[in-house]
């Protein structure tokens, strides 16, 4: 019936699968709704299941925490300078200062 190399069911999925997600889609708005009520539960433990639940359906995904997204970067990289505008800011500086340091 099938040649060689073809399958039957190329998707891998048995016939109520297709049933499975209609009926699941059509259950998700009561879930959510469940789950929204169960943030308010007594119990913290369950108010905190519903919650995470809530905010992973929403998109909602909480980050690890980066220190250095805290520390100010700095606005210019004196180790990009060329020599001779090194030695342009070091005339300034020196200039500024009023002395030159050995």
């Amino acid at each position: 019936m099938w040649q060689p190399g073809v399958s039957g069911n190329p998707t891998g999925r048995g016939g109520l699968y297709l049933e499975c997600r209609r009926l699941a889609a059509e259950a998700s708005p009561d879930a959510m709704r469940r789950l929204i009520e169960l943030m308010h539960a007594e119990d913290e433990r369950v108010s905190y299941m519903a919650t995470t639940a809530v905010l992973d359906r929403s998109g909602v995904k909480p980050i690890d925490y980066d220190p250095t997204q805290d520390q100010v970067q700095p606005s210019w990289d004196p180790g990009a300078l060329t020599d001779e505008e090194r030695e342009n800011l070091k005339a300034l500086l020196v200039k500024m200062i009023g002395k030159e340091k050995p």
